[in-house]
């Protein structure tokens, strides 16, 4: 009796340390998702060429969700950086900092609404493509709370999320003289958005 009353003291003393161990590891995961969150919300603790670049955390990119119409794509960015508009896309030039530019064009369906937002970014040397590079990756891995994937590659990044029916792609295009960024924002399922359309 008394070593029976010794084991069962000792088995309620261990499943008792393993499931504060649990809350421990889960509150602490818990606690990265939301610090990573929050600093990907917080463009104020980034450089001043991504906060020109991302303009506001809203949306996908810019303010621009994919699905939205070419009207609040137009409200929403600065008439005065449009650079060309054709019956299926809307392009805007952004010079983010000293001979540093941005092309963003929206992409748009037969509905007029966004069906993909392209992103060309021109950095003017290759220590300004890598620092932007990582910072853009930190950024949308706090912002979707998740970390990038990609085939092993530090200049090729993706994000898949299902929930969203989005995907990202962020990718270093390197040459002896140019260091270019392309950042895509594109439906992972295209019929699925069309569906819900």
């Amino acid at each position: 009796m008394r070593i029976a009353l010794i084991f069962f003291c000792l088995m309620t003393f261990l499943v008792s340390c393993e499931q504060s161990s649990n809350e421990t590891e889960n509150t602490a995961v818990a606690n990265q998702d939301t610090a990573k969150t929050d600093t990907a919300l917080n463009l104020q603790s980034y450089s001043n060429k991504l906060k020109i670049l991302v303009k506001n955390i809203d949306g996908d990119f810019r303010g621009i969700s994919l699905g939205d119409d070419a009207n609040k794509v137009k409200k929403t960015e600065d008439t005065s950086d449009i650079q060309e508009e054709g019956s299926n896309y809307i392009e805007y030039m952004i010079n983010y900092a000293p001979l540093e530019n941005a092309e963003v064009r929206y992409l748009l369906d037969a509905d007029f609404s966004v069906s993909k937002i392209e992103v060309n970014i021109y950095p003017k040397s290759k220590a300004s493509q890598d620092s932007l590079f990582r910072e853009l990756e930190g950024y949308i891995n706090g912002k979707y709370n998740m970390d990038s994937s990609g085939p092993g590659s530090n200049s090729i990044k993706k994000w898949e999320l299902p929930l969203s029916n989005l995907l990202i792609l962020l990718n270093k295009m390197d040459t002896e003289k140019i260091h270019d960024i392309s950042l895509i924002f594109n439906y992972l399922n295209r019929q699925s958005a069309l569906k819900k359309n």
